[in-house]
């Protein structure tokens, strides 16, 4: 490289900083509590109440798509009412045969 020739160094960071602020997109609004494992039974987020194929897709669906599954998320129960063990449960089994 010729001393003619502007190097990448001597371009400020500043010079660069508005190119890359008018193509950032604004964050997507997300219900992700960070609590993530797909219920096996409901098939939703425990923590988020999503479908495995809306999460997958999320950053992907327009505005108005994500706005409408939020919208919906409240109505959601990612874990089936009642429990499904416990000790009645351990009690009401046969007991284990002894190997």
């Amino acid at each position: 490289m010729s001393d003619d020739e502007p190097s990448m160094a001597a371009v400020p960071n500043s010079a660069a900083a508005p190119a890359l602020q008018e193509t950032a997109r604004p964050a997507i609004e997300s219900p992700c509590v960070r609590l993530c494992m797909l219920h096996p039974e409901t098939g939703l987020c425990v923590g988020c109440a999503r479908t495995g194929g809306e999460i997958a897709t999320w950053s992907q669906m327009t505005d108005a798509e994500r706005r409408q599954i939020m919208a919906i998320l409240p109505e959601r129960q990612p874990t089936p009412e009642g429990r499904r063990g416990g000790r009645a449960t351990r009690r009401a089994r046969p007991p284990r045969l002894a190997e």
